[in-house]
Parts: C-alpha cells; structure tokens; sequence
C-alpha cells in the first residue's frame, strides 16, 4: 500500500551552504571512524552486564510532530570480538550471516548460541548483504578511501548460503555500502561517501543480466537500502543529511522523503518491520522506529557504539520478535521488546 509522505520530490533538494558545512563535519566524523578507530579500541558494552536501554520521542522531519514513546527495549550482546562488524542477514538456516568491513573482509554465521563460524574471506571492505533463499549476495570494496577518490574497484559477490559456489556478478562500482534484490533479481547499491573525484554518488542498479546503471536513481550520499514487501518502494537513508528516503522502483526518479534525523545521528542501515521502519544510527549509537506515513520517530535503544545494521529475526532460530544490531565495535546484540 502506498501511503502518504513528509514531503515529495522528484530529486533531493540542494543542501544551502551552512548544510554542506554540516554534511562535511558529519563526513570527518565517519571518516575518523571508519579510519582512525580500531573496533577493539571502540567502547564495547560487551563487558557490562546487559541492561535496559532508554526510550524517547522527538520530532519527525521538519514538521515538528511528536511520536507516542516507544517501549523501552533490552539489550544483550549474543557475540563480541567480530571485527568491523558491518551488516547481517538471517541465512534461513537458524543463525545470522555477518560481514565485515576491513581490508581482509569475511562473511562470517553465527549461531543463536553465539557460536561464530567462517563462511568466506577475501571478500575486502564486505557491505551490505541480501539473501534469495539458498543464495547471499554480498557488497565489496566499501572502503572510505575509495569513496573518497571514486574507485571504481567494487564488486558484487553471490555465495551459498554456506559459502560455497562463489561467482562475482558485478564489478566495476564506487565503494559499494548498503544492497537490496529487487523482485525482478536486480541488486541495487548506495555509495555513502563522495567528494566528487571520481563517478559521482548516487544509487546503482545491477540488472540480472550483470549490466550496471551508476545513476539508476540520483539520491547521494545514500546508506542503508531496504526493500518494502509490496516490491513497489526501496526505502534508503542519506546518512550526511540525516535523512530517510523512499524510491519508486518502477520510477526511480520519484523519490519521497519520509523522515528527517537530528544532527550528526548518520542513519546507516535500515529494515522494514510490520510496525514501520527500523533503522541504525551509527554516530548517536541508536536503533530507530519510523513511521514511514507521518515522519514520526522514536528511539527503541540507545548505547549501542558504532551501530551499522539491524534485522528482525526470521524465527528459525533467531526469534522473529527480536531485533539483532551489527557493530564497528564488533559486536552483534539482540533486543528485545518489554514483557507484554
């Protein structure tokens, strides 16, 4: 069902100067994330006790609205010592698949009882991940600097779900972050970082037939990527602008912003729930419920350090009324809602 918006347009407004400035800031403080924070040095909450995390409300987009406080959800860390941990995806089988975002990236599973096993490697600066039942589809070459100097030496990468029969069925894309499968099996890719040295920023559309559109729509400095299950929207954050986007996929050049974040939050990866959408945010270290109708937000859990992705579990293991968060800190931590 299509549902109403915060505000339309057909191509994301140019950011006045004061903006750009904040964007840049924003930028600088990724960068020294991505860049100059080891994931052990991070502070982990992995050596303290879970413990309840803070609910509140704040306004939505720019029309000042407050949304209902959300319940405050408990957090437990399920696995610790993953590396850059960068985005997860149930495997169908019990556990999750996690990627990591360093030079030697991996594809690692992980168990409901925390257990981690290494599925796959030399798969450097592994992104998003997107399954099709038996198969995973997995971003590489999402690197900062390559984003930065536009490199054109990412790829897509399709493995079972095991990480046997690895074929590469894209190349040649700009620092490759956050994937969805459309219905019709196309990949489609955001590029976070661009400072205009190379291919300009914007979504990439991987036809089933290998054949890469760089512009497939124009939104920049895009994240997270997720697929609504009509197949009709891709709901996208801009993370330097703090904003959350929805593409029509049959007319990728109408795009609706649904949602406004505060300051310097960085949404980064984002899933739909039946309740809305849910969404990362990397820098305020937050999981996030949109109501993707009105714009309103508000914050299920807080003190998660460098939080990079979340998903629901598919009840096959990873219970179906959890959510399970991915950090570059290195852990992956599973919330659960309040009894009742």
């Amino acid at each position: 069902m299509r549902t109403a918006a915060v505000q339309t347009s057909t191509r994301p407004p140019r950011r006045p100067a004061t903006a750009r400035a904040l964007a840049v800031t924003a930028a600088g403080a990724v960068m020294a994330a991505f860049l100059a924070v080891p994931a052990h040095a991070a502070s982990s909450p992995a050596s303290s006790p879970a413990s309840s995390t803070s609910s509140s409300t704040e306004p939505a987009g720019q029309t000042g609205q407050t949304g209902p406080a959300c319940a405050t959800w408990t957090s437990r860390v399920v696995a610790s010592g993953l590396g850059t941990a960068e985005n997860l995806v149930p495997d169908g089988q019990g556990g999750l698949l996690v990627s990591t975002n360093d030079s030697t990236g991996k594809l690692l599973r992980l168990s409901p009882d925390g257990a981690v096993t290494p599925l796959a490697t030399d798969l450097p600066y592994a992104g998003g991940l997107a399954r099709d039942g038996q198969w995973v589809y997995v971003a590489t070459g999402a690197s900062a600097l390559s984003g930065l100097l536009g490199t054109a030496d990412g790829t897509i990468v399709r493995l079972r779900v095991d990480g046997g029969d690895r074929t590469t069925v894209a190349t040649g894309l700009v620092a490759p972050n956050g994937l969805a499968r459309l219905p019709d099996g196309a990949l489609v890719a955001t590029r976070t970082i661009d400072l205009g040295l190379g291919i300009s920023s914007a979504v990439t559309h991987v036809s089933p037939q290998g054949v890469v559109t760089p512009r497939w729509s124009a939104l920049d400095g895009t994240n997270g990527i997720a697929l609504d299950p009509s197949g009709e929207w891709l709901y996208v954050n801009r993370s330097l602008a703090g904003e959350t986007w929805r593409v029509d996929v049959a007319n990728p050049a109408h795009a609706v912003r649904v949602a406004a974040h505060p300051l310097l939050a960085f949404p980064d990866d984002l899933t739909v729930a039946a309740d809305g959408l849910i969404t990362t945010r990397y820098l305020a270290g937050e999981v996030v419920r949109i109501d993707p109708a009105t714009g309103m937000t508000c914050v299920l859990a807080r003190g998660l350090a460098q939080a990079s992705s979340v998903r629901a579990g598919d009840g096959r293991g990873c219970r179906a009324d959890r959510l399970y968060v991915t950090s570059h800190a290195g852990n992956v931590y599973e919330l659960a809602p309040p009894a009742g």
